[in-house]
């Protein structure tokens, strides 16, 4: 979902390919955090734990990867697509059980 088209194209391509080979889960593990990114909720504590880097002793600074509000929908919209794409109906199973988990509270 970069502005730039090229970049977009090389970043799908290197997700889709060698990375969900090594790591085939890897999209599902971080659909939930995304969505949490993506519209800068600073306030609940999965934010937090991504920009901790999951605990692995990074610090990561998510400023200017806010894709909130109306301005970033279109492009939110298409990264939830391509990871939504990428993943087994039992994973997505997951993701929404997840997310109603942390959203909801159920």
């Amino acid at each position: 979902a970069d502005e730039d088209d090229e970049v977009s194209c090389l970043a799908s391509a290197a997700l889709r390919g060698p990375l969900l080979e090594k790591q085939p889960n890897l999209l599902c593990n971080h659909l939930v955090g995304a969505v949490f990114v993506f519209n800068s909720c600073k306030a609940h504590p999965i934010y937090a734990a991504e920009a901790s880097g999951g605990g692995n002793g990074l610090t990561i600074d998510f400023e200017g990867a806010s894709l909130s509000g109306n301005k970033g929908y279109h492009r939110r919209r298409e990264v939830y697509k391509m990871m939504l794409s990428n993943m087994s109906d039992e994973q997505k199973l997951e993701v929404t059980a997840r997310l109603v988990k942390e959203i909801l509270g159920g």
